[in-house]
């Protein structure tokens, strides 16, 4: 049984040497294949209390164990803690993963998000754990309550799990009989600070920097990096992971992670098509670019700015 092929025509002429021709050229329909969307109906990730301890200065210290089973079909590339009130300070976590204090504009969720995960979620089941101190001013709730993964194109919400159903026993000593443990409180400052990136345009280059970017705190700040340097602005540096502690006057102290990346080398390939003939003018010049930093530019001697010469 023959099947049916619809096609679209287009007329090309042949310049040749001795004449011209005229040629007919069959070309299928090209059909749009449906765009798929992102598959987000299976949360692989799961977030729990492991324990709440307390500072000198009567803040509460939370380490959060962090968990997938490995069943799903993007890595998680950023968790986010709500945080209702309170101060937060000292965040770190087990894989050394970027940290970022204040609102996250992809989840919505104000606390502070671990950044830049990689190989977490997909294939094998795995953890990490998250330790912060937070201080609370007032009588309000600064338990996390609600934490955010995202993974692909996805974003999933869920309570935070304690491991105790009603909420956690222990930090909820402050709430009465807590006279000396909330003036201690009182004592607490905000240190929010973030790390603004310059990265390398050209493989093989220096030339990146990280500046510290103080949000909130009590100045006189220092700066701590994890390559010896101090101050909040570290200059021309390499590919390579980077960390910052800042440490403020009240002696709040919070860690900043970077990853520093460079693009890939700068590859040009091309294929050469001859003329047919002499003086036909079909002939090209095909390029292959990969690696650098997209969008490319062209400039041919001839004044021709494609990517591709052809007519020559």
């Amino acid at each position: 049984m023959k099947k049916s092929v619809k096609f679209s025509w287009s007329f090309c002429w042949l310049l040749l040497f001795l004449g011209a021709a005229t040629c007919l050229v069959a070309q299928p329909d090209a059909k749009k294949k449906p765009k798929q969307e992102p598959d987000c109906s299976y949360n692989a990730f799961h977030a729990e209390v492991a324990e709440i301890g307390t500072s000198e200065k009567g803040c509460k210290i939370y380490t959060i164990n962090v968990t997938t089973d490995g069943g799903s079909r993007y890595d998680l590339s950023h968790f986010t803690i709500e945080l209702p009130c309170g101060s937060v300070m000292n965040v770190s976590n087990s894989r050394n993963w970027k940290v970022e204090t204040g609102k996250d504009p992809t989840t919505g969720l104000t606390g502070f998000k671990i950044d830049d995960i990689s190989s977490f979620g997909k294939s094998t089941g795995d953890s990490f754990t998250v330790e912060y101190t937070i201080c609370s001013n007032d009588n309000c709730d600064e338990r996390p309550g609600v934490v955010a993964y995202k993974f692909g194109q996805c974003v999933k919400y869920e309570n935070l799990i304690y491991k105790d159903d009603d909420g956690g026993g222990d930090d909820g000593g402050g709430d009465d009989g807590g006279g000396d443990g909330g003036g201690d409180n009182g004592n607490c400052s905000t240190l929010l600070a973030s790390l603004k990136e310059t990265p390398i345009l050209c493989y093989g280059l220096s030339g990146a920097s990280l500046e510290v970017v103080i949000e909130s705190g009590n100045a006189p700040f220092t700066y701590s990096w994890s390559n010896g340097a101090t101050g909040a602005l570290l200059q021309n540096i390499i590919p390579g992971t980077y960390a910052v502690t800042v440490v403020d006057a009240d002696g709040n102290t919070l860690t900043l992670n970077s990853e520093i990346s460079q693009p890939e080398q700068l590859i040009i390939s091309e294929t050469v098509q001859h003329p047919s003939c002499n003086l036909a003018g079909d002939g090209a010049i095909m390029l292959s670019v990969t690696g650098g930093t997209e969008p490319y530019s062209f400039l041919w001697g001839t004044g021709s700015v494609s990517s591709n010469l052809e007519g020559v």
